[in-house]
């Protein structure tokens, strides 16, 4: 009893004393959520020259209300040169800032500023992006690169890549492509959303839900496949589709539908020596146990389940998602001649070889062991024939880095264009980020 007394007591005199420092907090604290640090960029940011001028700019932007108070700008300046530099400038609401950096070697410059306060307090406040709320710094994520088109992949594939390859996709053909579909609901935009699970040559099966228009005739709809990012939290039936036919799988084969804590107990039982998913340096040093295998198998199985359908028109079949699914999606459209397009976005797991390389920023990927070479997107881009989109590389992304999603646009063989993005890390985009596109014939 006297232990909750004082464990209430030590609450509520930790609640006072917040309140109490948010009373005393400069008026530039309390404001935070009013301020935005808009970069800017004088040119194209991945068009220059080795040893051109980038000139960057940080404009201190007040939505509501006023704020007079003195900040300063910090901008940290990274890049594949190996060389790094941090300055400050003071800024009042209403100034503008410039930076100006270059690079000597063809590869990008990370170029991020924040805002801080009285006493060097980074200001924050809370933004929004996949569906939740994350307290960030008063941030401005900028980049640029010069002579991205002389970028190539770090590490040869496997002299075997091919032959590996059709060795395992002809285990597809000993499972017959048998799914089981349930009916769960008619969506709010009137369509059809199934259950499914596919059988597979791997130890769990395909699932996910499928969106279909009702009473369509055969052979009358567009096909989209959707993956999914890194994680295996609960996978939601979705309100929308991207396409006629939308068949959004999970990457994992779990079940569906189910409660929290299973999803809980399953990313644990997929661990593997303490590392995430995919992490583990020891389990990806064998081709045959690496995560990625059936992962890759089910992601085939998928774009053959979806052509059994008889509404499937049978020519227009899209592959698509952003980060981990960017990277299915570039095995779905190495793999498979029918898919008719590739639309992706900060892609995961390309040139996974360049930490290999002395300088060049590291995205998060699993440490390189030569047997994820079998894996790599770089790889797999190379035997893509249709058309593919890059919905978004953002310039501050280091979970996906912009290097190593230049070395894949670079190694595709097929029209392709990109939308590069200011003012974008991975999740986050600022409201004033702004696109740039290149396009490759």
């Amino acid at each position: 009893m006297k232990k909750n007394i004082f464990l209430g007591i030590l609450s509520m005199g930790i609640l006072a004393q917040n309140q109490l420092a948010a009373e005393e907090q400069p008026l530039a604290l309390k404001n935070a959520q009013s301020l935005e640090l808009v970069g800017a960029i004088n040119k194209n940011p991945v068009e220059f020259a080795l040893n051109e001028p980038m000139e960057f700019s940080f404009t201190l932007e007040c939505k509501e209300g006023a704020v007079t108070n003195n900040f300063d700008v910090v901008v940290r300046r990274r890049g594949d040169d190996g060389i790094s530099e941090t300055k400050r400038f003071p800024i009042k609401v209403g100034e503008t800032i410039k930076y100006t950096t270059s690079i000597a070697v063809p590869g990008f410059v990370d170029v991020r500023a924040h805002v801080e306060g009285e006493g060097n307090i980074r200001l924050k406040k809370k933004v929004e992006y996949w569906g939740g709320k994350h307290t960030y710094d008063v941030l401005s994520p900028m980049g640029a690169g010069a002579a991205i088109s002389e970028l190539k992949q770090a590490v040869p594939e496997p002299a075997d890549f091919d032959e590996y390859w059709a060795k395992e996709k002809a285990k597809l053909g000993d499972v017959p492509v048998k799914a089981e579909m349930v009916l769960v609901k008619t969506n709010s935009v009137g369509k059809l959303v199934y259950e499914v699970k596919v059988d597979s040559p791997t130890e769990r099966p395909v699932t996910g839900y499928l969106l279909i228009e009702p009473n369509a005739k055969p052979g009358t709809l567009s096909a989209t496949v959707d993956f999914q990012g890194y994680g295996c939290g609960k996978q939601w039936i979705q309100e929308w589709q991207t396409d006629k036919i939308t068949f959004s799988i999970n990457a994992h084969g779990f079940d569906l539908g189910k409660d929290n804590q299973y999803y809980a107990e399953f990313n644990k039982s997929i661990m593997s020596n303490g590392h995430g998913y995919a992490m583990d340096p020891e389990q990806n040093s064998d081709r045959d146990t690496a995560y990625f295998h059936d992962m890759l198998l089910r992601v085939l199985r998928a774009l053959e389940f979806v052509k059994t359908l008889p509404e499937w028109d049978g020519k227009n079949l899209t592959v698509s998602g952003g980060s981990q699914g960017g990277l299915q999606s570039v095995w779905a459209a190495a793999h498979d001649s029918d898919v008719s397009k590739c639309r992706i976005g900060i892609v995961w797991c390309c040139d996974i070889g360049s930490q290999t390389v002395p300088n060049v920023l590291r995205s998060w990927h699993p440490q390189w062991v030569e047997a994820l070479g079998y894996y790599d997107a770089v790889n797999h881009a190379k035997r893509i024939n249709c058309p593919v989109e890059f919905d978004r590389i953002g310039l501050g992304d280091y979970t996906c880095s912009p290097h190593s999603n230049a070395v894949l646009y670079n190694s595709l063989n097929v029209p392709v264009k990109a939308k590069w993005a200011t003012g974008s890390e991975h999740g986050y985009v600022a409201p004033w980020a702004k696109y740039y596109e290149t396009n490759r014939e």
